[in-house]
């Protein structure tokens, strides 16, 4: 550390006890600047650490983040951004009246791409010798340099999950490990992730001829009730100084930044007022599976109410929703969403991974705790997502180990394990839960799966396998996520629908009006439109 690193640390410190004297904390890196600048410890760098000194001066560099748009759009145009545990989607939307269909139009997070990956970008960030390298690019750092996986900050999304109180993130420091000098908090890895999102999301936007003043939604996982109200404040704010950034200092958020210079903007970004930020363009934020569904609401049939439960399992975690659809004969559907068949759990793709890699290692010689065993355990942490993929899709997989020994699993042998049976069961209850908390006079009920995990065997044992409620019984019917108006004009996009789902449905202007309870569902559930016409710039 140096002396000018260590003020612009002490910086933020300065700027919370201004606000909050006797409430102030001190993290470890401002600590460590205190202790420097008063020559308590003077820090010698190992060889093996990032120094922060070959990062080259950013003297002079005093930045103002403000950005306002020049004139709010008139014509009801949205783009959703669906912030993703391993990868980030986006879509957006135009139409002058949310009583007509919208046209949707796709952003390419990844326009060299070809298939899905067009459209997906890593959620990732990666700090190596004083440049933080984002999405893409800190995939590929993270190849070029053999990183081990703890350096890597995949999956910021994390700090936002379900029962984490996104006020209290500027507290929590990464570890050094992710972080030299552990000088980012978990709030400033959002900020960073979300400022490289949007501008790469404005890049798409312009190579469409749209302007950055069209409004944005962001989508969130089904936050704690205790905790809902203040993330929604505090996303809020996070994902406005995220487009100001972006928007102020376009070219730092395209690939990798100046360490240095990535404090100075966030510190900028944290003092700016309200007025400087532009929340005028930010429209409500929608949760994850009411997004997702939004595609399979759109056909209701015009058969009275049908009810549905929306099941999006993402790589974090497993959201479910329960809508209420009414769509008279030459009506479009309207929807209403049932508050109380809302769940969310940790329980998704990263937990079948972990599942996978044990069930691996537990099935091959290695002694637990052994340097090979350890050795194999990090090498699989590389892989463990395609092993998955190879197991899921073609029912086995031969893994091969660092130290040359194969183990066989069958996808038959994996899903008897208990960790697996664990993660089945929890879903497969918040599913049931959902169904009986919608269902009226014993109606039939959909189930939509959505997210990376909607092809798990979990999807068909949950059809084909009554739910029981006490002396209730029922039996689910499946519906695809994806509208046959888009399957008709988009084939190309169908076996990939389910990924892009939330941000689609998410960038509908008129998503499902909640109700708390199925007591709370009137005969008329209101004015939402939910009828897609798709156009696509590409095509």
């Amino acid at each position: 550390m140096n002396e000018e690193f260590a003020r612009l640390i002490l910086q933020g410190l300065v700027e919370r006890a201004a606000s909050n004297r006797k409430n102030t904390f001190l993290s470890e890196a401002e600590l460590k600047a205190v202790q420097f600048l008063i020559g308590i410890q003077q820090e010698v760098p190992t060889e093996d650490a990032p120094r922060i000194e070959r990062v080259p001066s950013t003297d002079g560099f005093q930045p103002v983040v403000k950005w306002l748009p020049e004139s709010l759009s008139d014509d009801e145009r949205l783009v959703c951004i669906d912030f993703g545990t391993s990868f980030s989607k986006a879509y957006a939307s135009e139409g002058d009246d949310p009583e007509e269909a919208p046209e949707l139009i796709d952003i390419a997070l990844s326009p060299d791409a070809e298939g899905s990956a067009r459209y997906l970008m890593p959620s990732e960030l990666l700090i190596n010798q004083g440049e933080i390298y984002f999405g893409r690019s800190a995939r590929k750092a993270f190849d070029d340099i053999a990183a081990e996986q703890d350096q890597l900050i995949d999956n910021p999304k994390q700090y936002m999950n379900l029962s984490k109180d996104v006020s209290n993130l500027e507290k929590r420091m990464l570890p050094e490990a992710k972080v030299p000098d552990g000088i980012f908090a978990e709030r400033d890895a959002l900020v960073l992730y979300l400022s490289h999102l949007v501008r790469m999301v404005d890049q798409s936007l312009a190579s469409v001829g749209l302007p950055q003043s069209v409004s944005m939604r962001y989508t969130h996982p089904a936050w704690k009730k205790e905790i809902a109200e203040q993330n929604s404040v505090s996303m809020r704010r996070i994902v406005a100084e995220a487009i100001a950034l972006a928007r102020s200092y376009p070219s730092d958020f395209e690939a990798q930044l100046d360490i240095r210079r990535a404090s100075k903007l966030l510190l900028a970004a944290r003092q700016a007022s309200d007025e400087d930020l532009p929340f005028d363009i930010l429209n409500e934020a929608v949760a994850e599976a009411t997004a997702a569904g939004a595609g399979a609401l759109m056909e209701a049939q015009p058969t009275g109410r049908q009810h549905f439960v929306i099941l999006d399992i993402g790589a974090g975690t497993t959201d479910v929703a329960g809508c209420i659809c009414v769509k008279g004969r030459g009506q479009r559907a309207k929807v209403w969403e049932i508050q109380s068949a809302r769940d969310a759990k940790n329980l998704a793709g990263n937990a079948i991974d972990n599942a996978l890699q044990k069930f691996i290692l537990e099935h091959s010689s290695l002694a637990k705790g052994s340097t090979e065993y350890l050795q194999a355990e990090r090498a699989l942490r590389r892989t463990i997502r395609a092993e998955k993929e190879a197991l899921f899709s073609t029912g086995e997989v031969l893994v091969e180990l660092v130290t040359d020994e194969l183990v066989e699993v069958s996808l038959k042998d994996f899903r008897r394990d208990p960790m697996v049976e664990k993660i089945y069961s929890s879903i497969k209850d918040m599913v049931s839960k959902a169904a009986f908390a919608i269902r009226e006079n014993n109606a039939k009920v959909y189930l939509v799966p959505t997210g990376g995990g909607a092809s798990l065997s979990l999807v068909e044992e949950l059809v084909s396998e009554p739910l029981v409620d006490g002396d209730q019984r029922m039996k689910l019917e499946l519906r695809e996520a994806m509208p046959e108006q888009l399957k008709e004009a988009y084939p190309e996009i169908e076996p990939y629908y389910p990924q892009l789902a939330v941000a689609i449905g998410g960038a509908h202007p008129a998503l499902p009006e909640q109700k708390p309870t199925i007591e709370n569902f009137e005969g008329d559930p209101g004015p939402k439109v939910l009828t897609p016409i798709y156009t696509s710039p590409h095509s």
